[in-house]
């Protein structure tokens, strides 16, 4: 189980997942395949025996027949969902599936003739799938074998989630940053956006100490956060729960930071146990948007300073500072916000202005020299 995890970043440690489970239930190959259903084409995202071969791969990845005359696909499509197991001698005869083109030109050509698919992802368009493959000789597939794939289908499926809002997180590099952290939430691995966290005076980790933000407010939010995780053990059903305004020693709002476990995991082993993703907002000239949001939203002067304050400080009481008001006043002025622009969160809100103020900022002319 570590290893699937583990093989959400690092393909090598899925692989071997890949080729440890293969041998478990009798298969000599199996692969993570995403198939087009439109488009007729695999591609293999991870292959393990015999179909690691690269020439092997090359012909899977390439001909569309695969896709079209596979029995064992067309027929469990109608009531496949993530989360279900394919077993081959379940849809089709061994006898079917020799006259079909797929085994003349392809199956037959690396001894397989029984297959179990775990499937990850079912979407109209896409199908992501674990298969393992097997030669005729090794008979069906037992109760134990089954069993085995039934009970880490839903892993499965919760790995491929991770990999591909791991993936998302990864293009989104300029405006969000990630990090992997242990069980301590010390960190293990970060991208560049990560990097910037740290090296931005946002995010700090004192000797073998637990990460922390540097700034006493955005702490305080950080450790309710942990406190809440730990004692529910899980995500929060409501999502807004789980984020707290990070700011930059200054006391500048710099991003909103959420926190979420990390699959299956091994005290004392070092290995990842938490995600932690942080929304940057780009610090720009806020030149504008205090006349686009009285344009737009038909804020009053006072309501449009104040949302301007609050998109750079991140807290309304710091915002109210800047405005020269009680935050009793920022209270009532941020409701009137509220129902003018229809958002009712507060970092809702932050990240609509951060939205709004970097399109004043593309449209802005370049100065002419």
């Amino acid at each position: 189980m570590e290893e699937l995890y583990a093989g959400v970043t690092d393909p090598e440690r899925m692989q071997s997942f890949v080729e440890r489970l293969g041998r478990a239930v009798g298969c000599h190959s199996g692969s993570v395949t995403l198939r087009d259903v439109q488009g007729g084409r695999h591609v293999a995202l991870v292959a393990a025996g015999a179909m690691a071969d690269p020439r092997t791969v090359e012909r899977f990845n390439e001909d569309t027949l695969y896709s079209v005359d596979n029995l064992w696909f067309n027929r469990a499509a109608p009531t496949m969902r993530a989360g279900s197991v394919i077993v081959s001698d379940r849809v089709a005869t061994l006898e079917e599936m020799r006259g079909t083109r797929y085994y003349l030109d392809f199956l037959r050509q690396i001894d397989t003739l029984r297959s179990v698919a775990l499937c990850a992802s079912r979407k109209p368009d896409q199908v992501t799938m674990l298969t393992f493959v097997g030669t005729e000789r090794r008979g069906d597939f037992d109760a134990r074998e089954v069993a085995l794939c039934e009970a880490l289908a839903p892993h499965f499926v919760n790995a491929f989630e991770l990999r591909q809002s791991l993936q998302d997180a990864w293009r989104q590099a300029g405006t969000l940053a990630l990090l992997l952290l242990d069980e301590n939430l010390r960190p293990v691995s970060v991208n560049a956006g990560g990097e910037e966290m740290l090296l931005g005076r946002v995010l700090r980790v004192r000797r073998k100490a637990a990460l922390e933000p540097v700034h006493p407010a955005s702490r305080a939010g950080w450790n309710a956060l942990v406190r809440r995780l730990a004692l529910r053990g899980g995500p929060a059903q409501d999502p807004g729960e789980d984020i707290v305004a990070l700011h930059d020693v200054d006391g500048l709002l710099a991003g909103f930071a959420s926190l979420r476990p990390y699959g299956k995991y091994i005290p004392g082993t070092g290995t990842a146990r938490f995600v932690m993703t942080v929304n940057t907002l780009v610090r720009r000239s806020s030149a504008g948007l205090s006349t686009t949001l009285r344009e737009l939203f038909g804020l009053t002067p006072a309501e449009a300073t104040l949302a301007v304050a609050l998109h750079h400080q991140g807290e309304l009481s710091a915002a109210a500072t800047i405005c020269g008001i009680g935050v009793g006043s920022a209270r009532t002025r941020l409701q009137s916000i509220f129902e003018k622009t229809r958002l009712h969160r507060q970092v809702d809100l932050v990240r609509m202005l951060d939205t709004l103020n970097g399109m004043l900022a593309a449209e802005r002319p370049m100065p002419l020299y």
